[in-house]
């Protein structure tokens, strides 16, 4: 049961057979090197463990804090003897630090084939009237700037017919909400910055996802405990991000999804989805250009 409209008739809040890596073969990402902003915590390292069961070559973590990037390396590579594991202290709104810590992975394990970018803040929520510009501009800085330098550092070191995914929230789309503004604005501006990625290079498949209500350090500034809501899977965020770089998602290239949705009943409207509108960024009632 899920409280949102759907795009499918079936709701996912955990993984399920066609988008595990453990019970379906053609998710192989052997071989592969993935590179992972917020890695070491949440859907970030949830992200980083279904690519490891995927059977990725290398993957790296990209975050602020070095010692919860460690020790989340540390327990996956226990976990994962076969991938490698390799962190990077960078935060996404500094420039030359997203460049540092892709020139190192890239020198560590070669180019990349998908690049993750799960980093990502929450401006407290608040009205117009009172809301923080400071704050405002911290979203901004870290959601819209820090992706430019994410995108313009990863199309440097993709490797060929690379991956690149968004992780967005649903907030991008949802009808207008008081208080959410500071959030909302940075988010639905960064998944509009990650789609130009899509006419601009058309070697390089994009993505943007919602990737469920997850209990997380940002969802607990929102939710309080005991409030009775259902988080989703950190399952399903994770293997959905393996399966939407995989082959058989091809056709949502340059679409927004979310990771609740099942994935064979988008399959079946694949070409549906591919010629036309669906799924997109613009107007409604604007027909596709």
């Amino acid at each position: 049961m899920n409280d949102y409209p759907s795009f499918t008739l079936t709701w996912h809040r955990t993984s399920y057979s066609s988008i595990s890596p453990t019970t379906n073969p053609t998710l192989s990402f052997a071989s592969k090197n993935i590179l992972i902003t917020g890695g070491g915590t949440g859907g970030g390292l949830a992200m980083a463990r279904s690519f490891a069961l995927a059977g990725a070559a290398h993957i790296g973590l990209l975050g602020r804090r070095i010692p919860v990037l460690s020790t989340a390396a540390a327990a996956l590579s226990t976990e994962f003897p076969g991938t490698q594991f390799h962190t990077y202290s960078a935060d996404v709104a500094n420039e030359l630090a997203v460049d540092t810590a892709f020139a190192a992975f890239e020198k560590d394990a070669g180019k990349i084939d998908v690049g993750i970018h799960n980093a990502g803040f929450q401006p407290a929520l608040a009205p117009l009237s009172e809301m923080s510009p400071d704050d405002f501009k911290a979203g901004i800085d870290t959601n819209v700037m820090g992706s430019l330098y994410f995108i313009r550092a990863f199309l440097r070191a993709a490797a060929a017919e690379a991956v690149l995914i968004y992780v967005s929230s649903a907030v991008m789309h949802l009808p207008t909400m008081a208080n959410w503004a500071g959030y909302a604005v940075s988010k639905e501006a960064a998944t509009k910055l990650f789609m130009h990625v899509v006419a601009e290079n058309k070697n390089v498949r994009v993505h943007a996802i919602h990737p469920g209500l997850l209990e997380t350090d940002m969802s607990a500034m929102n939710i309080p405990k005991g409030s009775g809501v259902v988080f989703d899977d950190m399952s399903l965020a994770g293997d959905f991000a393996v399966w939407i770089s995989s082959p058989e998602a091809k056709f949502l290239n340059g679409t927004f999804v979310w990771s609740n949705w099942d994935v064979e009943e988008m399959k079946e409207r694949a070409e549906e989805i591919e010629k036309g509108y669906l799924l997109r960024m613009g107007l409604v009632g604007w027909d596709k250009i």
